[in-house]
């Protein structure tokens, strides 16, 4: 049996998932890309979203996630080919995002029992930073 603390911090778990991935969606529909790559906001050419990437500031080389926002950006907006050539795993990330409303919204609203193991919160962004440093590091050999 589940206690009712267990119970409590697993919907905190997927409340906090699913305003996170709420919040990503309104982004990459605040946000658009201009024709000359950058970020802007809400399509206004002078609102143009700064380059943020520390690691690209210090070194001038691109981190494992650089490219990663833009490309989620574009195949929000079903620029699926511009999406993959700004970043290849922006596109799985997004269907990750859109797969996690309905999940998210059944295990609050539609259990009644709640399991204690967290193995697909895990195995989701274990396998997300696993892309992430693969993709780097094709990028870097290749």
């Amino acid at each position: 049996m589940v206690s009712a603390e267990e119970k409590r911090r697993f919907r905190a778990r997927h409340r906090t998932v699913l305003l996170t991935s709420l919040a990503i969606l309104i982004a990459a529909a605040a946000l658009s890309v201009d024709e000359r790559g950058r970020l802007v906001v809400l399509g206004v050419p002078r609102a143009v979203v700064p380059q943020l990437c520390l690691w690209r500031r210090l070194f001038g080389a691109d981190c494992p996630g650089c490219g990663l926002t833009r490309s989620v950006v574009l195949a929000a907006r079903c620029h699926v080919a511009a999406a993959f050539e700004s970043h290849r795993i922006g596109p799985v990330f997004l269907a990750v995002i859109l797969l996690q409303i309905p999940y998210r919204l059944g295990m609050l609203f539609l259990k009644q029992d709640y399991p204690t193991s967290k193995w697909i919160d895990w195995l989701t962004v274990g396998l997300l930073m696993g892309a992430l440093a693969g993709n780097w590091a094709w990028n870097l050999v290749f």
